[in-house]
């Protein structure tokens, strides 16, 4: 999906519904919660970013989203790798 512009779309409206609460609007990070806008973020391989949101971070306080069907946990991908990390 990488580069797809309705998947990054889609993602979008997945990280509004699923992970701004957390990470906030936009993507900077609540409190402790670490920014989203990293490179380490937007340059992670993509089957990396899916285990962690599929997985979770138990030693970070992060859920698992496992409960997302695989398609939209790539459309996440997309949509996290293309953030600006300025």
């Amino acid at each position: 999906m990488a580069g797809d512009a309705r998947a990054q779309k889609a993602g979008a409206k997945l990280f509004d519904r699923e992970c701004a609460s957390c990470h906030g609007a936009d993507a900077t990070g609540i409190g402790k919660t670490p920014s989203l806008r990293r490179p380490a973020i937007s340059g992670a391989r993509p089957g990396a970013l899916d285990w962690v949101i599929k997985n979770g971070g138990i030693f970070h306080g992060m859920p698992s989203f496992a409960h997302l069907p695989q398609p939209e946990r790539w459309q996440l991908v997309t949509f996290l790798q293309s953030l600006d990390t300025r």
